[in-house]
């Protein structure tokens, strides 16, 4: 079972900072997810929502404006906005989900990507299926993953029509036909966001091979020390 950090560690550093991806990394996490939104001015940088105001206290919308005036922002806890280039250089080796907010993200990604070393440590995924495809048209070689939130079933036949190698859905929609279907089929299969030990140990029980995205990895860990423990 893999843990993977959500929006970087959100639960222990602000979310889609390279302050979380730090936290992520430290606390051992087998992949680090964090959300992309492309600016007017086509550079991708690192927010969930379309504006600043949630987490920089800024009402400015992303798409609608230029990194410079996005790089000067600072939130109240002292975070800049980072820039995709510098997320994955602190990533470094450590694979990376990124998930692709909005729309009209797919080209500009594809650009950023389609000669970068160590592709293989870089998975995409989105909610935005149709968008998904477009990028992994222009960019292949990289996994991709559809995003689901209400009916896993609706990501399983979209990564079967479209092609994807995985799913990516909310924890309490995931169930054991679709885990067996996805099996069935070699699709990857990834839940968010799920933050209790106690539910992540069922899981790791009914899905022995799901991964978890979760904003407080240091406390999955175990899961990851049963998995490697050799029976005597």
């Amino acid at each position: 079972m893999k843990i993977i950090g959500h929006r970087g560690a959100a639960g222990l550093a602000p979310e889609n900072t390279l302050a979380g991806i730090e936290a992520a990394i430290k606390a051992g996490v087998d992949a680090v997810e964090f959300d992309i939104r492309k600016t007017a001015d086509n550079v991708l940088v690192l927010c969930h929502d379309k504006s600043l105001l949630r987490t920089h206290g800024v009402d400015i919308d992303i798409t609608e404006s230029t990194y410079d005036d996005i790089k000067l922002i600072i939130s109240p806890a002292g975070n800049k906005v980072p820039t995709l280039e510098q997320a994955l250089k602190l990533t470094g080796e450590v694979p990376v989900l990124i998930e692709g907010k909005g729309e009209g993200w797919a080209s500009a990604l594809a650009k950023f990507l389609i000669d970068r070393p160590n592709k293989e440590l870089i998975t995409v995924i989105s909610f935005h299926h149709q968008e998904l495809f477009i990028f992994g048209q222009k960019c292949p070689g990289i996994k991709l993953y559809a995003c689901e939130n209400y009916n896993a079933m609706d990501a399983l036949n979209s990564a079967r029509l479209f092609g994807f190698e995985g799913i990516d859905v909310n924890f309490w929609v995931m169930n054991p036909l679709v885990y067996w279907l996805c099996k069935r089929h070699a699709l990857e299969t990834t839940v968010y966001t799920l933050d209790w030990p106690w539910v992540a140990q069922i899981f790791h029980w009914l899905y022995p091979s799901l991964a978890i995205t979760t904003n407080f990895p240091n406390k999955l860990q175990f899961l990851r020390k049963k998995q490697r423990r050799k029976p005597q």
